[in-house]
């Protein structure tokens, strides 16, 4: 080198050919090109990834939300026609036995009721009793005496009062002994007791009853003993009415009853059933059992 050369001031970059300056400037844009392209694909690919499998996971939710409508749908359809089929025809079953127990019902009963034969109407006989002779004894109802053959006392009361409201039969519950039958009459509140004697019947005693206070009044609510006595009338009237007899109180199925009682013998003459009043009053006059005679023979 020589003295000028070593002078001289170093080159200055300008100077530099094109070439040297070209050379180092792509290597470095390749680098840094390299370095931000990188990261922007493993982002995208992440991206991707993700919406890949959000877009599973959103296809997987709304297929299961799909059958389970129609899960719940059938299972409640099957519950609701269950109880609402059931009752329909639990309903409709029992519509067809009324018509079928309408008929059964209908028949046979009232007719067979119908077609029994009726009480043939007792026959008057005699003269009618007037009510004033009409009186009632220990052993005769008026002129008709108990145990006569010869005497038709049903046809005789029918005269006096007409058809009997009732005939029914009896036996020993009535007062009659335990073979012997017959049956009763009643005509207002007098019943009497006829027995059967070889087709023949026979009084044998009455029964007379209280009349309502309805106003629904009979020929026979005023019949009264032959001394007088009467239903209504207490015991202290009895007393004064037969004052040679015996009237005491007594006991007979649980129920108090008056007895007029013979003081020879102490026989039953009359008795029957006393009211619960204070003073008690007799509600009923009664002959003696046909049987024995009592209640206390």
């Amino acid at each position: 080198m020589t003295i000028a050369e070593a002078a001289s001031p170093p080159p200055t970059p300008e100077a530099r050919p094109e070439a040297d300056q070209a050379v180092p400037m792509p290597e470095v844009q390749l680098v840094t090109r390299r370095r931000w392209v990188f990261p922007v694909v493993i982002t995208a690919a992440a991206v991707a990834v993700y919406a890949i499998v959000f877009a599973v996971l959103l296809e997987r939710t709304g297929g299961t939300d799909e059958p389970d409508t129609p899960v719940a749908l059938p299972s409640t359809l099957a519950a609701n026609p269950t109880p609402t089929t059931s009752p329909e025809p639990t309903s409709s079953a029992p519509a067809p036995p009324p018509p079928t127990a309408a008929p059964a019902t209908t028949g046979a009963p009232t007719t067979t009721a119908s077609t029994e034969p009726p009480v043939p109407p007792l026959p008057a006989l005699g003269d009618p009793i007037p009510l004033e002779e009409l009186t009632l004894g220990a052993f005769s109802l008026g002129p008709l005496q108990f145990g006569s053959v010869e005497e038709n006392a049903l046809g005789r009361l029918v005269a006096t009062f007409g058809q009997p409201d009732d005939v029914f039969a009896i036996g020993e519950a009535d007062g009659l002994c335990p073979t012997e039958s017959g049956r009763a009459a009643r005509f207002g509140w007098l019943t009497v007791l006829v027995r059967d004697e070889e087709g023949i019947e026979v009084l044998v005693g009455y029964q007379l009853e209280e009349p309502p206070t309805d106003g629904s009044g009979h020929a026979t609510a005023d019949l009264r003993t032959i001394s007088g006595a009467a239903i209504g009338d207490t015991v202290a009237d009895w007393n004064a009415i037969y004052a040679t007899s015996i009237v005491r109180t007594a006991e007979v199925d649980s129920v108090t009853v008056l007895l007029l009682v013979r003081s020879s013998d102490e026989r039953t003459l009359l008795w029957g059933p006393l009211s619960a009043d204070d003073p008690p009053v007799m509600v009923g006059i009664y002959s003696p059992r046909p049987c024995d005679g009592g209640p206390f023979g």
